[in-house]
């Protein structure tokens, strides 16, 4: 993958389980394990319309990812691109390119932001 097209960055949160004192009950929270910011790059790929007592607008997006990420993601992740949250959706896709990864593609949607 050309380097020049990764032109944001990314944090990677990944789930911990914690315990909530109130009830007993195991709770996920995600923090960022590891502190890097990726480089990478945002597409959208898909809008979907659909009606919940109003019109709502759902899109999909796809992520690029350079080798570096691979291992630090997963279909539990989320991503952080400028103060926007996302959830990971799917299985994240290695592209490979003769005996290595060449990049990541990951499927997302937005969490909150």
């Amino acid at each position: 993958m050309l380097r020049h097209l990764l032109n944001l960055e990314c944090s990677i949160l990944d789930p911990t389980e914690s315990e909530d004192a109130r009830y007993g009950d195991d709770v996920e929270t995600y923090v960022d394990t590891t502190g890097k910011l990726y480089k990478c790059r945002l597409d959208s790929t898909k809008e979907m319309e659909y009606e919940v007592n109003r019109d709502t607008r759902k899109t999909m997006f796809r992520l690029f990812l350079g080798p570096e990420a691979y291992g630090h993601i997963d279909a539990r992740s989320r991503v952080v691109i400028d103060s926007i949250t996302y959830e990971v959706f799917g299985e994240p896709n290695s592209a490979p390119r003769r005996n290595r990864i060449d990049h990541l593609e990951v499927k997302l949607r937005i969490l909150e932001g």
